[in-house]
């Protein structure tokens, strides 16, 4: 027994109608990204973060780390502008402008050379760093990965270059054997 060929355009509409039915399973809710990232998530995004501040508090940063620490910052006033968490502008800001000053002392030769931070350029990447593990925290999973395309899209829209780090690779920099 054969179909009607016209089947499937008679059902369309039913398929479409029950394609938009609102969710209201909580497990799926949470797979979708509407759950909160979890304290092993936070810290699973952290570690890199933190990793490349520790290197360039110590004076050894790479130019990838530096990117790292420029990404964070990107994403962390991307949830600024997006409104979970506000009131952090200026912190992040000057966390900005000190990765700003950072990068033209490391590569004033045309090459990256790490540099040493002054006092308040260690301040402030440390107090940014601190406020962005706190926004994360506060954050769906949904809102995260949209704070991420905002901050990669912004770059891109500037005539800035992405970076695309290893999420597992915890940016660090390698010793020489």
């Amino acid at each position: 027994m054969s179909r009607n060929p016209n089947y499937f355009k008679r059902h369309a509409h039913h398929r479409a109608a029950s394609l938009c039915k609102p969710v209201t399973d909580t497990v799926t809710t949470t797979i979708l990204g509407a759950g909160k990232l979890r304290s092993p998530e936070v810290a699973f995004l952290m570690t890199p973060i933190r990793a490349a501040h520790k290197a360039m508090r110590e004076g050894v940063a790479t130019d990838m780390q530096w990117c790292y620490l420029a990404h964070a910052m990107n994403v962390a006033m991307a949830i600024e502008r997006l409104g979970v968490v506000r009131g952090l502008r200026d912190h992040i800001h000057s966390a900005e402008l000190a990765l700003e000053a950072i990068q033209d002392r490391a590569s004033a030769t045309g090459t990256w050379k790490p540099t040493a931070l002054h006092w308040h350029e260690l301040d402030d990447i440390a107090s940014a760093v601190d406020l962005h593990e706190f926004q994360l925290k506060q954050l769906s999973r949904k809102e995260f990965e949209s704070a991420v395309v905002m901050a990669t899209n912004e770059v891109r829209s500037t005539g800035g270059r992405v970076v695309r780090a290893d999420w597992a690779g915890h940016i660090t920099q390698r010793k020489s054997a």
